[in-house]
């Protein structure tokens, strides 16, 4: 996830924050055709995404452009 403040914008810094790909060891009698669905799982889960069937549907149905998130920008704290 890339997070980017006013004062970084005119300079091009960007921060990244790589996701969680490292997950635990799945269940000892877990099956071999089983184990990425299981991997993929744990990686959504890790990072954050609902998994429930409700939310994986509106992803699927949603257009593109309107999932992509838009740039987190930092303002200077307003004077009280």
């Amino acid at each position: 996830m890339m997070v980017m403040t006013e004062e970084n914008f005119s300079n091009n810094s960007f921060q990244y924050e790589m996701p969680i790909v490292r997950v635990p060891n799945p269940p000892s009698d877990l099956s071999y055709a089983e184990y990425e669905d299981y991997r993929q799982r744990e990686i959504l889960k890790a990072n954050g995404i609902s998994i429930t069937e409700a939310d994986l549907l509106n992803v699927l149905t949603t257009s593109a452009t309107s999932c992509r998130q838009p740039l987190r920008t930092h303002s200077a704290p307003s004077e009280v």
